[in-house]
């Protein structure tokens, strides 16, 4: 018998809001592949819990604290909200401050490696090397 743990069911959860303007195309990528190939729920990956995120750059100067606490919560609710909007990559030569570095490359393989970690279900990713080069020319 194989016994899943999931994160408790909230209430928020069922009513969400789609992030397409997220400037991370990797997810808008994604998200139109899975549609391509014929999945349902195609676009799990963009849901925003508060509308008024959808427009505020959480690495912004000026934002205001009423605004930092509402990117918290949705951080605390939202999985792919970090990953989407708030992961960072380090990379070689690449800016140190505060929202440098690469924005994180959602693709098939990690996005399902993601959902394995939200749903506590434990796993192996192996992905060919070129992977993330054949994603990025969709």
């Amino acid at each position: 018998m194989i016994i899943i743990l999931r994160r408790p069911y909230d209430e928020y959860e069922q009513d969400y809001y789609t992030h397409s303007e997220t400037k991370n195309l990797s997810f808008i990528k994604t998200a139109i592949l899975l549609k391509r190939v014929g999945i349902e729920n195609y676009d799990f990956m963009l849901k925003l819990y508060d509308k008024d995120l959808l427009y505020i750059d959480p690495f912004d100067d000026e934002i205001s604290l009423e605004d930092m606490g509402k990117v918290v919560t949705e951080i605390s609710r939202n999985y792919y909200y970090y990953l989407r909007e708030i992961a960072r990559i380090p990379e070689e030569g690449a800016d140190t401050s505060i929202g440098g570095g690469t924005p994180f490359i959602l693709h098939r393989g990690n996005l399902a490696q993601a959902w394995a970690f939200e749903n506590n279900i434990s796993h192996l990713l192996e992905l060919p090397r070129q992977f993330g080069k054949w994603h990025c020319r969709l």
